[in-house]
């Protein structure tokens, strides 16, 4: 029978071998400066509505460019990969490659997307990841023959 994981440590207490290759952080960069774009051309439409929309817009995305605390999600290291808390990367769980049995993207209706990594004894996480096409992608790299479709 499977179960979430939910045994987290102090990440600070975690030491893989080697340096973080690659590692994902929960800042959706991305969306935001689509919306300061999107902000924009709103703005240079003729109206003063448009332009009081169009700087509300580009200030929410210059807010989470500027402001938001971007957080830790997942590390790759040569020897395995770590997996943050969520909302709290001073948390986390290191899995060798080798124990990984298997992985898959998960993407809601609500927007959220996500990356489960189960181990052989079927036992799995759960991290939540704005940037899923890049995670898919490294994950790719070092686990090619183990994801579940």
């Amino acid at each position: 029978m499977s179960r979430e994981l939910k045994e987290y440590q102090d990440a600070s207490k975690i030491v893989p071998s080697g340096k973080a290759e690659v590692s994902f952080g929960n800042k959706p960069v991305f969306s935001a400066l689509l919306s300061v774009g999107l902000g924009i051309a709103v703005a240079l439409i003729k109206g003063v509505v448009t332009k009081i929309l169009g700087a509300i817009v580009i200030l929410a995305g210059l807010a989470v460019v500027l402001l938001y605390r971007s957080r830790k999600v997942l590390a790759f290291y040569p020897e395995g990969v770590m997996a943050y808390k969520d909302m709290d990367d001073s948390l986390a769980m290191y899995f060798p490659y080798k124990e990984i049995d298997r992985w898959s993207c998960k993407c809601s209706n609500y927007g959220t997307q996500a990356v489960v990594l189960m181990k052989k004894n079927r036992d799995y996480v759960y991290v939540e990841t704005p940037d899923i096409r890049s995670v898919k992608a490294v994950l790719r790299r070092y686990l090619p023959d183990r994801e579940l479709k």
